[in-house]
């Protein structure tokens, strides 16, 4: 029991220095937006991980201590939660702006053409 409540410790420890490193990275204005997906997927990945580690934890944890773990367990998955949820909204929001609806998009077989304004990238076919 004290061996997985130390892996649990190690993980959260993980997870809390990555959520605050990105967020100080992106109050700094100092962080590239293709950051941000891989920090999601390692906080989802983390918090599988500890979804299964807690469920072992509770398995083997006294009565009158679970209460007070699954609380732990529930505060702790919620951090991560809102961590992932502004993240991806974050690059939600980045993507958006980077096409407006004005913008015209078209995909085929081997291409993409965006024109934006009426200018269009030579390396691309033109819209028809």
């Amino acid at each position: 029991m004290e061996k997985l409540k130390a892996i649990r410790g190690g993980y959260r420890n993980v997870v809390t220095r990555l959520i605050n490193r990105t967020n100080d990275k992106i109050l700094e204005n100092d962080f590239k937006m293709q950051e941000l997906s891989p920090v999601v997927e390692t906080l989802v990945k983390k918090r599988n991980q500890l979804e299964n580690l807690d469920a072992d934890i509770i398995q083997g944890t006294e009565v009158e201590n679970m209460e007070q773990e699954i609380m732990d367990n529930e505060e702790f998955n919620l951090k991560i939660e809102v961590a992932i949820h502004k993240y991806k909204d974050i690059i939600s929001n980045s993507v958006s702006s980077f096409l407006k609806p004005t913008d015209v998009v078209t995909c085929r077989k081997s291409s993409i053409s965006i024109q934006k304004d009426d200018i269009v990238d030579s390396d691309f076919e033109g819209n028809e």
